[in-house]
């Protein structure tokens, strides 16, 4: 996984509030670590109203986001809310209260959660921190479509997209079980259906949870997060354990990388979404101008495209979608191979933070196995 760099210290002193607020708030009664684990189930999502309401240092458990409409009121008529809510379980109030409801959480993320001081050295992270820095947690997102019932219903029904994310350096044994993945929402297909720019935005929004750009908004690259566990009577209280964590990477498969980051994958003239000159679509003995055709195993004469020359290209398409026809348009969308939308991912805040296309994370089950992969083929071909 190639990691992107990062442009802001991993704490600072605002932190520490948060540790102090901690004394003032009780930990809350009768709230067992089997309960949180069942309350993340979707089924609890709404039901357990007492859960929902508690109280931490960094807000209520439950918070809601803004997303805006895709649809625009017509002229003359009534004038609708341009936006819509949506709930999400905060991060940093999840990991408190498992903290304070969970004996042994906080040891274990202090053990676990974090990379190790060579791998931090050896990373890009290491080029722009200071020189008494920490070693960060990673996050991954991983983002997938559930439909629950009759999987070939040709409407969206009960389907809803389900967004989990953990730390990357957690051992392999816990984040290859759900037990290992965070509950962050669960947003039915119609809701994101209904969302200017679709996954793409909704996945800004749930960035901008972990990493928020308004002033007064814990960050967890710029604060980090203080968790503590509640000690027993007659016990003194541990120490703190204060962490930092960056972005690393998205899970998704095929179908969702293309929603998410609007690469049209094997559908553009550009079929490689991590690459500037591999095209698909053409004769390979028609493919000149140091251009590779998809089949070509010479992996020296692939020019890898940057996170800069992919929001170079959307300046590049946002002045172009103003003077061509849209039918022309369209046609630059295919040669390029990525689709533009100005409530894109990466056209907004959150483009440096998420660094597409090299946070995208091939895994081997999606793409080697699934939605097309080689193996899928080979498979099939051996059992028909």
């Amino acid at each position: 996984i190639r990691r992107p760099p990062r442009s802001t210290p991993l704490y600072s002193s605002a932190a520490s509030d948060v540790y102090k607020r901690q004394e003032l708030k009780p930990a809350q009664p009768g709230i067992s670590a089997e309960a949180l684990k069942n309350w993340e189930r979707k089924e609890h999502w709404k039901e357990d109203k007492e859960l929902a309401a508690i109280d931490t240092p960094y807000g209520k458990l439950v918070k809601t986001m803004w997303a805006p409409k895709l649809a625009e009121p017509e002229d003359g008529a009534e004038a609708e809310p341009r936006h819509f809510l949506l709930d999400y379980l905060c991060p940093f109030a999840l990991l408190w209260l498992t903290a304070r409801s969970c004996d042994g959480f906080v040891d274990f993320l202090r053990k676990f959660a974090c990379m190790c001081m060579e791998a931090f050295k050896a990373s890009d992270y290491w080029d722009t921190a200071k020189p008494e820095a920490k070693p960060p947690a990673r996050v991954a997102i991983y983002e997938d479509g559930v439909k629950p019932g009759n999987v070939h219903r040709p409407d969206q029904g009960r389907a809803y997209l389900a967004i989990y994310w953990t730390f990357m350096d957690l051992p392999g044994w816990l984040t290859s079980s759900s037990d290992g993945w965070f509950a962050f929402a669960f947003v039915s297909e119609r809701q994101v259906a209904n969302i200017r720019g679709n996954d793409s935005q909704l996945t800004r929004l749930v960035m901008k949870a972990f990493w928020p750009t308004f002033p007064g908004a814990y960050n967890f690259t710029k604060h980090g997060c203080v968790l503590s566990t509640q000690a027993k009577p007659g016990e003194v209280e541990p120490p703190p354990f204060h962490f930092g964590a960056v972005f690393a990477c998205f899970i998704t498969d095929a179908e969702g990388i293309h929603k998410m980051a609007l690469c049209k994958g094997c559908g553009g003239t550009k079929c490689c979404a991590r690459c500037c000159n591999v095209v698909g679509h053409i004769a390979p003995e028609k493919v000149v101008g140091g251009l590779l055709h998809y089949t070509s195993g010479d992996v020296r004469s692939m020019v890898r495209l940057s996170p800069e020359d992919l929001m170079a290209m959307m300046a590049y398409l946002r002045f172009q979608q103003r003077v061509l026809s849209t039918r022309k348009f369209q046609e630059l969308e295919q040669e390029l191979g990525w689709n533009f939308d100005e409530y894109s991912l990466v056209c907004s805040d959150m483009a440096m933070i998420a660094q597409l296309p090299d946070s995208i994370y091939w895994d081997w089950q999606h793409t080697l196995c699934s939605s097309g992969g080689v193996a899928q083929y080979e498979v099939n071909e051996f059992l028909i």
